[in-house]
Protein backbone atom coordinates (compact mmCIF):
# COMPACT_ATOMS: atom_id res chain seq x y z
CA UNK A 1 0.00 0.00 0.00
CA UNK A 2 1.35 3.45 -0.88
CA UNK A 3 1.83 5.86 1.70
CA UNK A 4 -0.36 9.39 2.33
CA UNK A 5 2.33 11.57 1.69
CA UNK A 6 2.71 9.33 -2.23
CA UNK A 7 -0.80 9.69 -2.64
CA UNK A 8 -0.82 13.40 -1.90
CA UNK A 9 2.07 13.53 -4.15
CA UNK A 10 0.46 12.48 -7.02
CA UNK A 11 -2.91 14.61 -6.17
CA UNK A 12 -0.74 17.24 -7.16
CA UNK A 13 1.16 15.62 -9.97
CA UNK A 14 -2.38 14.55 -11.74
CA UNK A 15 -5.10 17.01 -10.38
CA UNK A 16 -7.07 14.37 -8.93
CA UNK A 17 -9.03 14.25 -5.90
CA UNK A 18 -7.57 12.29 -3.20
CA UNK A 19 -10.32 9.52 -3.28
CA UNK A 20 -9.48 8.83 -6.96
CA UNK A 21 -5.92 8.77 -7.14
CA UNK A 22 -6.39 6.37 -3.84
CA UNK A 23 -8.34 4.32 -5.79
CA UNK A 24 -5.69 4.40 -8.78
CA UNK A 25 -2.85 3.82 -6.63
CA UNK A 26 -4.62 0.43 -5.06
CA UNK A 27 -5.30 -0.59 -9.03
CA UNK A 28 -2.01 -0.42 -9.81
CA UNK A 29 -0.18 -1.73 -7.07
CA UNK A 30 -3.03 -4.60 -7.50
CA UNK A 31 -2.53 -4.97 -11.26
CA UNK A 32 -6.18 -4.65 -11.73
CA UNK A 33 -8.57 -2.04 -13.46
CA UNK A 34 -9.44 0.66 -11.81
CA UNK A 35 -13.24 -0.29 -12.62
CA UNK A 36 -13.31 -3.90 -11.70
CA UNK A 37 -11.61 -2.59 -8.53
CA UNK A 38 -14.61 -0.01 -8.02
CA UNK A 39 -17.00 -3.13 -8.45
CA UNK A 40 -15.20 -5.38 -6.35
CA UNK A 41 -14.96 -2.13 -3.66
CA UNK A 42 -19.20 -1.79 -4.02
CA UNK A 43 -19.47 -5.57 -3.61
CA UNK A 44 -17.86 -5.31 -0.06
CA UNK A 45 -19.99 -2.61 0.70
CA UNK A 46 -23.28 -3.96 -0.13
CA UNK A 47 -22.16 -6.96 1.93
CA UNK A 48 -21.29 -5.01 5.05
CA UNK A 49 -24.65 -2.85 4.63
CA UNK A 50 -26.82 -6.43 4.37
CA UNK A 51 -24.94 -7.78 7.28
CA UNK A 52 -25.69 -4.83 9.64
CA UNK A 53 -29.10 -4.38 8.86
Amino acid sequence: MRSIADILERCRASGLSFAEQALRSEAEEFRVSVENLRTAMTGRLKDMELSVT
